[in-house]
């Protein structure tokens, strides 16, 4: 693989691990950068600078080879704008912006044998990189990466498993299903497409074809532990909701058990959909899909959802609610229900990619600001406040006091964000979020302002150690 310095004449090779896609060192790694392939002398690429770009020569053979490939690879790993090839003539084209259309013109380059060859190898690598940048978090650059490799090779199932992983990850199940069922439709023995349509369905609440999708894996392997879990999981959930009534509404699906609930499912229902209304207004987000809601007796809610005595409710993905907290006062009921509605905003737009601090600090500020209490707890302990960093797991483990302060100090430092930037800015880094799990790149790409720097900030706004 190659990388290219702008105040150097000459690529650099890479140590020969970097073709197992350990990342390119970028110099720069500027979106802007651009690079020109032109057919060229026989022998290695060749590099000078025109006009602002960088144009590369090889020969025609390398062009459809391994250099060519590298050079691609590099160009989508260093968050290159676009790779274009000139014309026989010698004239150079246009940057194009569309990484697809890019390759469509390079692979139109021959049809020779060795160019086939070529472009399958430039697919097998863009699907490569593809899998390294899911595995790095870096969803959107994932599907760009497949997208690419499907172009060069349309008939690969693989790829589309990919095109389906990084789309899942990104919450864009709509195109997770149509890459995951063509994927099935070029091999059905693929048994990774089976495993995430069955997380696709499981997501949506279609419990009945998760099994069905889980079951078809668990047969092509039967030792995929992980597929064994969700096989499990799926068909303990699917009895589990079995036992429940259903009751719907626009965007909501409330389930309850008994009779004697259904007046309670009724004023969820209603009163959710007045969330939908408000939240959607705060966040500019007003979501098609609808957001499942369990309804249970007390001490069911506990076993069910495992949580600390401490805890009012729960979203996993779902809406978890004991009758009890609905049953309250208005005023109550309505924090708690703006709460969890909240936190089903954050899932999706970050990806489930939000640390537990900006999480519970949107859902705290969703539900009506921070209380006197809040304060005065934030106050005793500002001496003892956590990194930010500290804050990106479940708050569910900790005991009560310690969970109290972790939430006091997500909504602090949520409040802190809302001040400085404002909450249209907030709501730019769920996005961003939903394209990486890094969350200190999310931050300082959006805010432009150094994730530690932030922490202190916040720090001494409480009173603590800056």
């Amino acid at each position: 693989m190659w990388t290219w310095h702008r105040a150097s004449r000459r690529p650099r090779r890479l140590e020969r691990a970097s073709l197992r896609l350990q990342p390119p060192v970028c110099v720069p790694a500027h979106p802007a950068l651009s690079v020109v392939v032109l057919p060229g002398r026989a022998g290695g690429p060749m590099q000078h600078h025109h006009s602002g770009e960088t144009v590369v020569t090889m020969s025609r053979s390398l062009m459809a080879t391994q250099w060519a490939a590298r050079l691609l690879v590099v160009a989508v790993l260093c968050g290159w704008s676009g790779v274009s090839r000139a014309g026989d003539a010698g004239g150079v084209s246009g940057v194009d912006n569309s990484v697809p259309a890019s390759v469509q013109a390079f692979s139109a380059a021959g049809r020779s044998n060795a160019a086939i060859e070529g472009r399958r190898h430039i697919a097998a690598l863009w699907a490569e990189s593809g899998w390294h940048l899911v595995k790095a978090g870096e969803y959107d650059r994932a599907a760009r990466a497949f997208t690419v490799a499907k172009e060069l090779a349309p008939g690969e199932a693989s790829i589309f498993v990919g095109l389906g992983v990084s789309a899942h990850r990104r919450f864009r199940d709509d195109l997770a299903l149509a890459a995951l069922e063509h994927a099935l439709q070029l091999d059905p023995a693929i048994g990774q497409a089976h495993a995430l349509l069955g997380d696709v369905h499981v997501r949506h609440g279609a419990l009945s074809a998760a099994v069905r999708h889980y079951d078809a894996a668990h047969r092509q392997d039967p030792n995929d532990v992980t597929v064994q879990e969700r096989l499990l999981n799926a068909r303990q959930e699917r009895d589990v909701e079995a036992r429940f009534d259903r009751l719907l509404s626009p965007h909501f699906v409330v389930l309850y058990q008994g009779e004697g609930t259904r007046e309670v499912a009724h004023e969820v229902a209603e009163r959710l959909e007045a969330v939908y209304d408000e939240i959607g207004r705060m966040h500019g987000y007003f979501p098609d899909e609808t957001v499942t809601v369990r309804l249970y007796p007390e001490e069911q809610f506990r076993a069910a959802t495992l949580t600390p005595a401490w805890a009012r409710a729960l979203f996993d993905g779902r809406m978890h609610l004991p009758n009890e907290g609905i049953r309250t006062s208005a005023e109550t009921r309505d924090r708690m229900l703006k709460h969890e509605y909240v936190h089903a905003v954050v899932y999706r737009l970050s990806g489930g990619h939000a640390p537990a601090w900006l999480n519970e600090g949107l859902a705290l500020f969703g539900e009506g600001g921070a209380s006197a209490e809040t304060g005065d707890l934030l106050a005793r302990h500002a001496g003892d406040l956590e990194p930010l960093s500290s804050l990106h797991g479940s708050f569910l483990g900790r005991p009560q006091r310690a969970a109290s302060v972790a939430y006091a100090e997500s909504g602090a430092a949520v409040r802190l964000l809302i001040q400085r930037y404002g909450f249209a800015k907030v709501r730019r880094l769920l996005e961003e979020l939903s394209s990486t799990s890094d969350m200190q790149k999310a931050f300082e790409r959006v805010f432009h302002e150094r994730y530690r720097d932030f922490d202190r900030r916040l720090v001494s706004s409480q009173g603590g150690r800056g």
